[in-house]
């Protein structure tokens, strides 16, 4: 069976987090909180931790690794877009897929990248307890900033980051305490780190990349590999920018897979 058919097949296998015992981490009923992946293409879990919050999780039919899919502030679990993109083709290459459902709305951009950031901190170690550890972030705006501010800490337990459009909260008003967090993250990260941003000629976004690439420089970073898109900021991903995504995986995919201690796949 060819790997599309196999996830059309998986687009009807929806499954409630009160029916999955084995994956969450404790029980849940249908009045804690409204399931927001209703639609999506594979398995609904429920972490139990930070409160509790829904990921929709997607596996083929050998895993090589974890990609956590961010979207951003403000933008529904599985709305259209890039987040929604990744999840539903990944798999076909291999790679797990789990979107998680992101903070609700917060007094200010750095409050949101904080409680992002905790999310992202949960579901982590919600996979590592599940013995896998070969792992990879992918943010989109303020999503991304919380995953850069996430992998400067010393145990941030990832092999990889992917930025989209990161561009943007790094000229919100944010306050300048955001924007130094953001830089700082930049130029501590020694992850592999794939940067794309749409400018379509747009100087703010273009200063902000040149701004970024300075702030890895600065740490010494070597592995950084950042990708400017013509399309405008918002444009669903074309093809040829998917193809990116997974050629970045590909080339990293043996750095990505030496943090898992076991390798049997269960």
């Amino acid at each position: 069976m060819q790997p599309t058919s196999y996830n059309l097949l998986r687009r009807s296998v929806v499954v409630a987090a009160l029916l999955l015992s084995g994956l969450a981490t404790g029980s849940a009923t249908a009045e804690e909180a409204p399931n927001p992946f209703a639609h999506g293409l594979g398995e609904v879990v429920r972490i139990q931790a930070d409160g509790g919050f829904f990921a929709l999780r997607q596996l083929p039919p050998s895993t090589r690794g974890w990609i956590i899919l961010l979207q951003d502030a403000g933008v529904p679990p599985y709305a259209s877009g890039w987040m929604q993109q990744l999840h539903d083709t990944l798999p076909d290459r291999g790679w797990a897929t789990l979107t998680i459902e992101m903070p609700g709305t917060a007094d200010s951009a750095d409050a949101w990248v904080s409680a992002a950031r905790q999310r992202l901190s949960a579901t982590i170690v919600w996979l590592q307890q599940r013995n896998e550890y070969a792992i990879v972030a992918a943010g989109q705006g303020l999503s991304g900033v919380a995953a850069l501010q996430h992998a400067a800490r010393p145990t941030h337990g990832l092999r990889g980051i992917i930025l989209i459009d990161v561009d943007a909260p790094l000229h919100a008003p944010s306050g300048q305490q955001g924007r130094r967090a953001t830089f700082h993250a930049l130029s501590q990260t020694r992850l592999p780190l794939l940067d794309l941003y749409h400018d379509a000629g747009q100087t703010a976004v273009q200063t902000a990349a040149e701004e970024r690439h300075k702030a890895i420089r600065r740490g010494g970073h070597a592995d950084y590999s950042p990708l400017g898109l013509t399309t405008s900021v918002g444009s669903e991903p074309t093809p040829f920018s998917l193809r990116r995504v997974h050629g970045w995986l590909e080339r990293h995919a043996d750095h990505i897979a030496a943090g898992q201690p076991d390798r049997r796949r269960r």
